[in-house]
């Protein structure tokens, strides 16, 4: 692996908190592990931990902001604690910045859904699976959130077409 410089060094911590705990830990064995070119050590081990914290909260409500529409009823569900959920996702080994983001707001729903199952819509579950998935076809019996504290039985279905995109259908019960 080639040496790294201090800016890429910093984008890993930024958006990995598992590195920013090992940072906070031995920033020296850190930089020795990210292969830090010599010049940029010293620069790299005298950042603050806190400084790193907080720039990091910051990048991590813009991407959590930039993920929440393709989960809107599970973000209803988490309540007024779902950005502070992502924080706590974001320190996961599961976690980190994915090259599609609907991936990465997969990867979110299925954290949140292995800890409380209740606080994931299904359907929305379904929808990202399906799109990272290689089905060409998809139904599921799901109950479909309502304006109201009701919720309505129903089938939702998911189809892939050729041109790569997905389209979907509800049948309500």
């Amino acid at each position: 692996m080639a040496e790294i410089d201090l800016i890429t060094a910093l984008g890993r911590m930024l958006g990995n908190g598992i590195w920013r705990d090992r940072f906070a830990e031995d920033p020296h064995a850190l930089a020795e592990q990210f292969r830090l070119r010599e010049s940029d050590r010293e620069a790299f081990t005298k950042l603050r931990v806190e400084d790193l914290e907080f720039q990091a909260r910051i990048l991590l409500r813009k991407r959590y902001a930039l993920l929440r529409h393709f989960f809107p009823h599970t973000c209803k569900l988490i309540g007024s604690t779902a950005a502070h959920e992502f924080e706590s996702y974001a320190r996961t080994p599961e976690s980190g910045v994915q090259p599609k983001p609907s991936k990465e707001a997969l990867s979110f729903c299925e954290h949140v859904r292995s800890a409380s199952p209740e606080r994931v819509c299904g359907m929305e579950l379904n929808r990202l699976r399906f799109e990272h998935g290689t089905r060409k076809i998809a139904w599921h019996f799901v109950w479909i959130p309502n304006p109201s504290p009701a919720r309505r039985p129903g089938m939702q279905i998911l189809v892939r077409q050729r041109q790569g995109t997905s389209r979907e259908w509800l049948l309500y019960f």
